[in-house]
């Protein structure tokens, strides 16, 4: 069974009545719609994933700190690669520097280089540290399987 938050559905009934001229029952029938067909919001889902919000001043956000078991890792055997290649969550790592390369096995291995986060003010996704575009390309893949969940 769904749980609505009455508290938000009675606010935006006495809104529509305040502000549209409806009376209450129209006001609760018109908001009990709206909150039938809303979807979930990313902080919503990420909170019923387990995640907890983090506040400090004016900023809200939600940090990913086990993004790793989003990874999809493979091995490519190529010589270029001098062992340090790999395809992480279909992006290959072989066309970039070796600089690149481990900085990705850093990732995957213990989560250094980066932070992903969810900025529950602004509404998206933003990565601190990323290093470079491959670490960053890799995060934005994790937040495409968070937005599908």
């Amino acid at each position: 069974m769904k749980k609505y938050n009455l508290s938000n559905i009675m606010k935006r009934a006495w809104e529509l009545v305040k502000k549209a001229g409806l009376c209450i029952s129209e006001g609760l029938k018109l908001a009990w719609k709206e909150a039938k067909n809303m979807k979930e919001t990313m902080e919503e889902k990420l909170i019923r994933l387990g995640y907890k919000v983090w506040e400090k001043g004016d900023m809200k956000r939600i940090y990913i700190d086990d993004f790793q078991k989003y990874l999809e890792v493979e091995e490519t055997n190529t010589p270029a690669a001098m062992g340090r290649g790999r395809i992480i969550n279909g992006i290959c790592t072989d066309e970039y520097k070796s600089f690149a390369q481990r900085q990705a096995l850093n990732l995957i291995d213990w989560g250094f280089g980066a932070k992903l986060y969810y900025d529950c003010k602004k509404e998206d996704w933003f990565c601190k540290n990323p290093g470079g575009s491959l670490i960053k390309k890799i995060l934005w893949t994790v937040a495409d399987k968070l937005e599908v969940l």
